[in-house]
């Protein structure tokens, strides 16, 4: 839609978003994929979805299906940068939680499916998803709202809530972009529904709009590594493949099409050195068959994108079930790849890990490190330091939700600490969640989405910190 207004601040209208060449090498055909903004580079963190696909607005099912909060539960990561402190190692033994805060925002409409971004270091970016209490239901826009993450944590605001584009948002990825920025991985709503690559600045009202040639394309994730390049995962409509383009600061564009598989494909990719790791939820084969159409997608695909622009498939995991979310998380030396399955043996919403090295091989044998007879409602993924932490919502008793963050180090079932997140009582965590990590790996942010259950009031993205305590 070539007429989107851009939002300013609160109950503002301010400067629209500028369709322009600044971005020309970002320009022109591209795709997009499922919801799941991941890693961000050099210290860079972002999280977002877990490579599911963003749930839709609504009562009881807000961000998705009223048993998992949608589709786009796994979030994705921080940037790695070791357990730094006195000494070496941060020593977390237990988590202490500071104030719940909330953004300052219009009063009467959803805020859906958070995402956080730490795209300038020391600055996290937190976008999400606006709809009108009682507009059309189907017109969404994007809103994002920064603050400084590991300093001072006081009071119950996170500051002043910025507008992007109107009518885009009905799914979408949020991660780092080159040039120090975030980007929002987007689909438009309006009848041509374009793919939309737009760019922010912490705390500015503009933002740069590239309308990408792919329409009803399904936003996956959105990555950079440094000022070099900008890598965007989606599926195409029609298609049973994810689609991965990288674009550089040189007018370079890598099209190609990974794993194969029926229904939404869960996917991932993490930045490493000069190279990116790509995780894709695929049928048995690697690509796609050329004798008939794939089946469900039942193995995770992992692949290495190379400075050259070459890929490499690499390590191809039985995911026990069909993967639903997909995240890559990373390590000291490597990366974490973690996701859910359901339909294999156990529990059903069956969450399992491993280790990756940075070539992509396997370091460690995969387990399971959440089961339950119970669905779980919405996972995320970052890394404390060099453990994996996951956030969730247990539903095992659905009049008293529980949403959980544990960390692990191991990819074993035996987490090395956990905690039970407080939350306001009148807003009931639904989910998807997003969780982040501290560059130094001594605290998490947690940001989820909640309902109303007292008097039907618009539903609120909240978040918290966790602060590691020896």
């Amino acid at each position: 839609m070539r007429y989107m207004l851009c939002l300013v601040a609160t109950y503002a209208l301010g400067a629209c978003g500028a369709r322009t060449d600044l971005l020309a090498s970002d320009s022109g055909a591209a795709g997009s994929g499922g919801l799941g903004a991941t890693a961000g580079s050099a210290g860079a963190g972002a999280s977002g979805g877990f490579g599911g696909e963003a749930g839709s607005g609504g009562s009881a099912g807000l961000g998705g299906d009223a048993g998992y909060g949608g589709d786009a539960g796994f979030g994705g990561t921080g940037a790695f940068a070791g357990m730094s402190g006195a000494g070496g190692l941060v020593q977390c033994g237990l988590f202490e939680q500071r104030e719940v805060r909330r953004f300052e925002g219009p009063p009467q409409e959803h805020e859906a499916l958070p995402q956080l971004v730490e795209a300038v270091p020391g600055i996290v970016t937190l976008g999400f998803r606006r709809q009108q209490f009682e507009g059309p239901a189907d017109f969404y826009h994007l809103g994002h709202v920064s603050f400084d993450a590991w300093g001072t944590w006081n009071g119950s605001e996170l500051g002043l809530a910025w507008g992007a584009v109107t009518g885009a948002g009905e799914s979408f990825a949020l991660g780092s972009v080159r040039g120090g920025r975030f980007g929002f991985l987007a689909h438009s709503v309006f009848a041509d529904g374009e793919l939309l690559l737009i760019r922010g600045a912490p705390n500015q009202q503009q933002s740069q709009v590239v309308e990408l040639q792919p329409e009803r394309a399904r936003p996956i994730f959105i990555e950079s590594q440094g000022a070099a390049h900008t890598l965007l995962g989606f599926q195409n409509p029609g298609e049973q493949a994810l689609t991965i383009q990288r674009r550089g600061a040189n007018p370079l564009v890598i099209d190609d099409r990974l794993g194969c598989g029926l229904g939404d494909l869960a996917a991932d990719a993490l930045p490493l050195g000069n190279s990116y790791l790509i995780a894709a939820a695929s049928d048995q084969a690697p690509f796609c068959p050329t004798d008939g159409p794939p089946g469900d997608p039942r193995t995770i695909q992992i692949y290495l994108l190379g400075p050259n622009g070459t890929i490499r498939h690499t390590t191809e995991i039985n995911a026990e079930g069909v993967v639903r979310e997909i995240a890559l998380v990373p390590w000291k030396d490597g990366a974490w790849v973690v996701w859910r399955s359901e339909g294999g043996p156990g529990a059903f919403g069956t969450t399992y890990a491993t280790r990756l090295h940075p070539d992509g091989e396997l370091n460690t044998l995969w387990n399971r490190v959440l089961e339950s007879p119970y669905r779980f409602r919405s996972h995320a993924a970052t890394n404390l330091g060099e453990r994996l932490a996951i956030a969730y919502l247990d539903n095992s008793d659905p009049s008293t939700p529980n949403l959980i963050v544990a960390a692990f180090d191991e990819p074993d079932t035996t987490p090395a600490v956990a905690t039970s997140v407080s939350f306001d009582s009148n807003y009931w965590p639904t989910g998807p969640i997003s969780i982040l990590g501290s560059p130094n790996g001594d605290a998490l942010l947690v940001s989820w989405e909640a309902q109303n259950v007292t008097n039907g009031e618009p539903a609120r993205v909240f978040t918290t910190r966790l602060d590691c305590v020896p």
